[in-house]
């Protein structure tokens, strides 16, 4: 199974997507400059989050990932209106949307980044 962001690796570099699952030993771990991204990408979702209030967060569970989509399917069934890390399965790929939040008859998802500007890369990871 490939994460949604794994999916976008792949696409930027195949190599990389091939290291990344076949080689994961060799990956250098986070420098503080990076730690402080995704630092920085937590307090920006979490700011995000008080845009949509009310709503139910998935917890990501690492070994589990099929239990983390029943636990959305099940809060869509009850009628939640606004789920945050909404997770789905579909086709091998795994997906965590940042906020799905439901307006009238439809869902609108959300997803949040950290960034002045969009990227190109943004536009491949909502479209999956």
């Amino acid at each position: 199974m490939l994460s949604k962001s794994q999916y976008v690796r792949g696409l930027q570099c195949e190599k990389s997507l091939w290291l990344h699952k076949k080689h994961p030993e060799l990956k250098a771990e986070a420098s503080a400059q990076q730690e402080s991204l995704f630092n920085t990408g937590n307090i920006v979702g979490d700011y995000a989050k008080q845009l949509f209030p009310g709503g139910v967060e998935i917890a990501f569970t690492p070994d589990s990932f099929i239990a983390m989509a029943q636990k959305t399917s099940d809060l869509v069934e009850q009628g939640v209106g606004v789920i945050y890390e909404a997770t789905f399965i579909e086709n091998g790929i795994f997906i965590m949307v940042d906020i799905l939040c439901k307006e009238a008859d439809s869902w609108n998802i959300y997803e949040v980044k950290s960034s002045t500007s969009v990227k190109s890369v943004y536009v491949d990871d909502a479209s999956v």
